[in-house]
């Protein structure tokens, strides 16, 4: 059965609930809940997950009044002066949602590591980066994202927004430090790759991934990049993006895209 509730003071509890999801990480993992904003991610959910998701809309009272539509999931109407006040965005269309990840879409699920393909993302700290990555991995087939602790919640707002909702298509798994990511990869017997710019870094397009049966993709923060100590790893096989000389690097969305590209273009092209 639907509920419907009206929010028309700052005091309501439930408005100071919705500050507090989309403001607070640590919130957003003890509720598992998340925020969705922006008219073409909430479409695609509202297509896509509805059946999976336990979601609740959120409305400003305009734009109900002005989208004669019926729904049957439960909704939250919001006077406009409030909504603005939630929302993560400037857009005319002032609706969002509230999705109740389930038990696949947690952080720390245990896994079997049976998929051949996963990204390792270090200390990610943009939510643009993070939210591209995700969806790029989602384009090309990766359903485990492993992380580590200090990268940005997966599920923050503009991290959702940057992803278009992929993140519901992910397995994410996150570690306290890169050294038990690695450890893990190890004794599973991933062969563990890493975009470096080294003269000993191998061109991405001449390597075989074809010849590695499961294989760890780490990518490091936007600044510093990785740590030395992993780069002695005797694992690790060094590979390098081929680009202007004159260009330092590339940003870690655009590597992770060309890599995964080119990995998924070997294996059905």
């Amino acid at each position: 059965m639907q509920n419907k509730q009206n929010i028309s003071s700052k005091e309501n509890p439930t408005f100071k609930y919705l500050k507090k999801l989309i403001s607070s990480a640590r919130f957003r993992e003890n509720e598992k809940k998340f925020w969705v904003e922006g008219k073409k991610v909430v479409k695609k959910f509202l297509i896509n997950c509805n059946k999976s998701f336990d979601i609740t809309i959120v409305f400003s009272k305009s734009y109900l009044e002005n989208n004669k539509k019926s729904y049957s999931e439960n909704l939250i109407v919001v006077e406009d002066v409030l909504f603005n006040e939630l929302s993560q965005i400037n857009s005319e269309d002032k609706i969002a949602l509230i999705v109740k990840r389930n038990s696949n879409n947690a952080l720390n699920t245990s896994s079997n590591h049976s998929n051949l393909n996963v990204v390792l993302l270090n200390e990610i700290q943009d939510p643009g980066n993070l939210g591209t990555a995700i969806r790029t991995c989602v384009a090309f087939g990766v359903k485990d994202i492993w992380l580590t602790k200090t990268t940005v919640d997966p599920w923050a707002p503009k991290v959702i927004r940057a992803a278009v909702g992929c993140n519901v298509f992910v397995n994410f798994e996150k570690f306290d430090v890169l050294s038990d990511a690695l450890s893990l990869a190890e004794s599973e017997k991933f062969k563990i790759f890493a975009t470096i710019l080294d003269q000993k870094s191998k061109n991405l397009y001449s390597i075989n991934f074809n010849k590695y049966k499961k294989k760890l993709f780490v990518f490091g923060n936007e600044g510093k990049g990785l740590p030395l100590n992993f780069l002695k790893r005797r694992n690790l096989l060094k590979i390098k993006i081929p680009h202007e000389n004159f260009v330092e690097s590339l940003n870690v969305a655009s590597a992770v895209a060309i890599s995964l590209a080119e990995v998924n273009r070997q294996n059905k092209y």
